[in-house]
């Protein structure tokens, strides 16, 4: 009898939460393809009224199209170009495109979309609204160089996925050879624990509706039932570097698109800052700054349409040994298990809610949840590259929002399963791993309706101006004493990350 209700319970959480997810799908799938007015922030406090639809597209080939043709009728902007793969099996080739729009004033900010593949439209609209602003037409306007940064991952971004041409998540792979090995000499915690679910991490079979929907669920609440919710989603997200085919594989190596980003990054900064100094006639004593705002857009995580700032390096391991002596680094003392403390993570909130106050702070929701032991971040990696130019530089991820998490990890597992084990051969059978991508990663990662587009416009747009705005202030010679307040700060900052890292 105790069975029989079992079971029959079992069937009904199944049946309900299958129509959940297809409620889901269905009510955010209004594809963009009339007219969807939204007014968004300019320069100076002014508002313009664009269609949505303009910026919005359906694939990564329209995508970067609309952004070469946007940035050739900007007279001032720069536009290079970087393949990062080219498939000679099926004649295509995948570019990573860097606009850049020249400022009279100091200091940098970075605009970049894609590093999660899918997630990158949300980004790249943003981009092309900013590119068709008023302001930006004019040649040296009174503002910071902005660097427009479109699709870092352009094969996950044409193929609807989240990780790139090797199956690898490029925001668990940035880290350096010496990490990577140490990672693979020692298996941690988080290995194990993904270990343990890794059946339902990872289906063995190709994904049919039945086995996607129908007896997925009952699997994942047994597992819910004995492992607890935040547990499972620890061990999934935290990433792993020993399964190449499964979900958050981290890679053995740094990627491409991060390696190729790096050398230009460093070329660029250094030419940039030299040809400043050698425009303005800098020296030291003129107390110039050259800050740098990095906003690295991602999607689902948080409330539907909602964006949340994270912290991009502050829960990373590595970002702790910025810290360090190089005697300790050198003797290994670092402890990769310790999270930042509280401390840390409030005066980081405070420091991006004076610059961004409209938008959500990790302290206001449980998007951050889970993510303790993560490795490999973008914000990590690229920190000490940044803060050799000048210490109040930083680098965020603006999250939005898309549908519960449950069903984004659904996604992932699914899409992940059809792409190992579907057929490649065609893109319309119901095990090509194209059709699930765009059964189950747009609706997870790309919502298909307006208010969500909308709102990711008005406050992608947002963000950007006032990372302008926030870069200005601390690059300018006149705000000078500020910047170092700001410095102490962001020392004070420093010192108590240092002392919740043990070694």
């Amino acid at each position: 009898m105790f069975i029989s209700i079992c079971v029959t319970l079992s069937s009904l959480m199944t049946v309900l939460v299958a129509a959940g997810t297809a409620y889901l799908i269905k009510s955010h799938h209004d594809p963009c393809h009339g007219v969807e007015l939204v007014w968004l922030p300019q320069a100076q406090g002014d508002e313009v009224s664009v269609n949505a639809c303009d910026y919005f597209s359906d694939n990564y080939t329209q995508a970067r199209e609309r952004f070469q043709r946007a940035v050739q009728l900007i007279p001032s902007a720069k536009l290079e170009s970087i393949l990062i793969y080219k498939d000679n099996l099926h004649q295509e080739s995948y570019y990573m495109d860097i606009c850049i729009l020249p400022g009279s004033q100091p200091g940098l900010v970075i605009h970049s979309s894609g590093v999660h593949g899918v997630e990158g439209y949300a980004g790249s609209a943003v981009q092309l609204a900013l590119l068709d602003s008023p302001s930006f037409k004019t040649k040296h306007s009174d503002r910071p160089t902005l660097v427009l940064v479109h699709a870092v991952n352009p094969y996950g971004m044409a193929h609807y996925r989240r990780v790139n041409e090797h199956n690898v998540d490029l925001n668990r792979n940035a880290l350096t050879k010496q990490e990577f090995e140490s990672i693979h000499e020692h298996h941690n915690a988080s290995h194990e624990s993904y270990a343990k679910l890794q059946d339902l991490f990872n289906p063995h079979q190709a994904p049919s509706l039945w086995s996607a929907y129908a007896s997925f669920w009952p699997r994942v609440v047994w597992n819910l039932s004995h492992h607890g919710l935040a547990s499972i989603k620890a061990a999934m997200v935290a990433g792993q570097y020993y399964n190449d085919k499964g979900i958050f594989y981290g890679g053995s190596q740094l990627e491409p698109s991060t390696k190729l980003l790096e050398e230009w990054l460093t070329k660029y900064l250094s030419k940039h800052l030299h040809q400043h100094k050698k425009d303005k006639h800098d020296d030291a004593s003129h107390g110039t700054h050259d800050a740098i705002t990095w906003i690295d857009v991602h999607t689902g995580l948080g409330p539907s349409g909602r964006d949340t700032l994270l912290p991009g390096a502050h829960f990373a391991s590595n970002q702790g040994n910025a810290s360090l002596s190089d005697q300790q680094q050198d003797e290994g003392e670092t402890d990769f298990s310790q999270a930042p403390s509280d401390k840390y993570v409030n005066n980081y909130a405070q420091q991006l809610q004076r610059w961004f106050p409209n938008s959500l702070l990790p302290t206001e929701n449980s998007v951050a949840s889970g993510y303790e032991q993560v490795k490999g971040l973008y914000g990590s990696y690229f920190h000490d590259l940044l803060h050799e130019h000048d210490a109040n530089s930083l680098f965020f991820v603006q999250e939005f929002g898309t549908i519960p998490s449950i069903f984004v990890g659904h996604a992932l597992m699914t899409e992940n399963a059809a792409y190992q084990h579907g057929n490649h051969s065609t893109t319309n059978s119901s095990t090509s791993p194209m059709v699930w991508a765009k059964r189950t990663m747009l609706p997870a990662f790309y919502l298909q309706h307006p208010d969500w587009r909308r709102s990711v416009l008005q406050q992608g747009v947002r963000v950007a101006w006032q990372g302008l705005e926030r870069t200005k202030f601390y690059s300018s010679a006149r705000n000078n004493e500020g910047v170092e307040n700001d410095k102490a700060t962001a020392q004070e900052d420093n010192d108590s990350y240092s002392q919740s890292v043990q070694y």
